[in-house]
């Protein structure tokens, strides 16, 4: 009776800290989270979640990410608006839910206490937290490749055909999500192939539920080719410099101020997360049947952290295309995979069975502290104010010409701008990409005699080093990060 009274309150210290890791994650991701402007790409996903659901799979031919994410915020967008907040709120979700998953993935390998530090490290990482609170599908990225991950870990309880279609149906929705999705798919596949990871009748199923993932995707292969043929710089602009970024500029305690600190807990959470590799590809022949089993699973993540890890190489070398953001897919693996390291390290040994326990708390302490640092002192992100700016040029007189640089801000005007695309029909807003651009559309530009130059952006452009030594300026208006200047033509000065 003692016993299962202590279990009980044990179960629940780790539910209420749980719960209130998940509050604290929820207070960083939600804070605020609709003060900003939409930037850039989150303007494009309101833009394909508006067309509606047939208009998402048809104009998302055009981006270069799959539907999935932009379906989402479609319903969302239906139910509620799609305010600043409102188009935000999904990834928020997505990122608390993946903080719980994390748990549950640590649970399997760590016990319950050290899978609540893998909870808190992805809850108040910064990277994790920055792509949480942008309408964007980073968010969703991990947790679909943790709930993926669970769902097939659970083939290892048993085989059952409902274990094998939610495994494919979580994979298929996994290469719905993102690309790099695929990279860690492929990582996972690799995993519950290699010796080890599961017994015959598992790895059967694990290939039926593969199969199954990859039949789903089929149909969106044709308009894979598509946006890659169309998006051909997208392959080539990245390196392979983002993976090591991913624990150092964008790593979990890069917020730290104090870069000694950082690196010490930079250091602290590869050397368990290493620790975790290795303890579990090291045998025991004496463990019970349930360390096996975590030992297997944790052999499971292992081979999943170096799959992924090689295949970034291997393509990195032919194409480099890996992104720190996209890299978030991992995370859960890792935060898991700390914990393993860390509770293998705490487990009785006849070599220093206190020393062991000793370390291993002083190292899980350490990095729960430094990361509620770097927490404190981590800010979101922000971005220019174009709400402001073009709530302040809807004012101005439809016969003052908008000229703006590049036809990728029209996402911008289109959302913040009431009737911005009959403005562009009619001509009042210009986008001028280049200097023959500019020269074609000179006589439109010419028959306004005062026109607003407007930069989204803080940076200045060429048409704005063109304008200030040949037109009068009459005016400057500026906001966060950017800014709109009214000119005149030097006959129209008085």
């Amino acid at each position: 009776m003692r016993l299962s009274i202590a279990n009980l309150m044990t179960k629940n210290s780790v539910h209420i800290t749980l719960g209130l890791i998940l509050i604290l994650a929820a207070y960083l991701r939600f804070n605020g989270l609709g003060d900003n402007s939409l930037w850039l790409d989150e303007c494009y996903t309101v833009q394909f979640a508006r067309a509606g659901f047939e208009g998402v799979l048809t104009g998302v031919a055009s981006d270069i990410h799959p539907p999935l994410y932009y379906l989402i915020v479609h319903v969302v967008i239906l139910a509620l608006g799609a305010s600043e907040l409102v188009v935000r709120t999904p990834s928020a979700i997505f990122g608390i839910l993946t903080c719980f998953v994390t748990f549950l993935l640590a649970r399997m390998v760590a016990g319950r206490r050290f899978a609540l530090l893998a909870a808190l490290l992805l809850a108040v990482c910064p990277l994790a937290i920055d792509h949480s609170r942008e309408a964007r599908m980073y968010s969703l990225l991990p947790l679909m490749a943790g709930i993926t991950t669970l769902a097939f870990l659970k083939l290892l309880d048993g085989v059952t055909r409902r274990r094998i279609l939610i495994a494919g149906a979580c994979g298929g929705l996994l290469l719905y999500t993102h690309y790099t999705g695929h990279i860690y798919f492929a990582a996972l596949l690799l995993a519950l192939m290699a010796p080890l990871s599961l017994n015959k009748e598992a790895r059967a199923a694990a290939i039926k539920a593969l199969a199954l993932a990859l039949a789903l995707f089929i149909p969106w292969i044709p308009t894979v080719f598509t946006q890659f043929g169309l998006r051909r710089e997208h392959l080539l602009r990245f390196s392979l410099e983002s993976l090591r970024d991913m624990f150092t500029s964008n790593g979990p305690f890069w917020t730290v101020p104090d870069q000694s600190l950082r690196l010490l807990a930079g250091g602290l959470f590869l050397l368990s997360v290493a620790l975790g590799v290795i303890g579990s590809f090291v045998g025991g022949h004496a463990e019970s049947p349930a360390r096996r089993k975590k030992k297997r699973v944790a052999y499971l993540l292992a081979v999943v952290l170096l799959a992924f890890v090689a295949i970034c190489f291997l393509l990195s070398i032919a194409r480099p295309f890996f992104l720190p953001k996209s890299g978030l897919s991992i995370y859960p693996v890792l935060m898991a995979l700390c914990a393993y390291g860390l509770s293998y390290l705490s487990r009785p040994s006849w070599v220093w069975p206190c020393a062991r326990a000793l370390v291993a708390g002083s190292i899980a302490i350490s990095l729960v502290a430094l990361a509620i640092v770097g927490a404190a002192y981590n800010s979101p992100r922000e971005y220019p104010d174009a709400r402001g700016l073009c709530h302040f040029l809807e004012k101005q007189p439809s016969s003052e010409l908008l000229l703006l640089v590049h036809n990728y801000n029209s996402a911008i005007l289109r959302y913040y701008l009431p009737g911005a695309y009959q403005q562009y029909v009619a001509g009042r807003i210009v986008f001028i990409n280049n200097m023959e651009e500019l020269v074609t559309r000179l006589p439109n530009i010419r028959s306004f005699r005062r026109f607003w130059l407007v930069n989204l952006t803080n940076e200045p452009n060429f048409l704005q080093l063109l304008a200030s030594d040949s037109l009068i300026e009459q005016r400057a208006v500026c906001f966060k990060g950017c800014y709109a200047t009214l000119y005149s033509w030097p006959e129209d000065a008085n």
